[in-house]
């Protein structure tokens, strides 16, 4: 539409350009506000996991245990070292690209990104797992409860000399 078309439009309504100015703000505004008023979906980790197994043993099941996770993806950055990301669109992004339709469809462009780098060391009586960054509450609660099992997990590892 072009600018003539959309005041042809808008005066058929009885709306000014201002009103339309006003009504977009209004709209921006209240996605904000409910945005912002839901705390608790992304958190900050810096914890320390202990597991009872040696490092060599753990490095192959918590890589796995890392990209089995979902929604997420997992970069290796070392030896012993992952990031794991968190990208997600926002549902709220969906309101103003239909209401403001044209100008809106940028809103989908927006995403929320976090990492949380996880380092595995040797420590006395095994190794530690340290979790640090930020994420979504959800992939936190998965990576503590795995982590818990995950003693099991590489307890039961067939060992990679062994042919089947």
């Amino acid at each position: 539409m072009t600018p003539a078309q959309v005041a042809q439009a808008a005066a058929m309504f009885g709306i000014g350009g201002v009103e339309l100015v006003v009504a977009g703000a209004v709209v921006v505004a209240a996605i904000l506000v409910l945005r912002f008023a839901r705390p608790g979906q992304w958190v900050r980790v810096d914890e320390v996991h202990h597991v009872a197994v040696e490092p060599t043993a753990l490095e192959i099941p918590l890589a796995r245990l890392l990209s089995d996770l979902p929604s997420t993806e997992l970069h290796a950055g070392g030896p012993a070292t992952w990031t794991l990301s968190v990208r997600r669109a926002q549902p709220w992004t969906l309101v103003p690209a239909v209401l403001l339709f044209r100008l809106g469809l940028l809103f989908l462009l927006f995403r929320e990104h976090a990492a949380v780098l996880a380092v595995l060391r040797s420590a006395p009586g095994g190794s530690e797992v340290h979790l640090l960054g930020t994420t979504r509450v959800a992939v936190r609660t998965t990576l503590q409860r795995a982590l818990a099992e995950l003693p099991a997990a590489a307890a039961t590892r067939p060992d990679a000399t062994t042919t089947s």
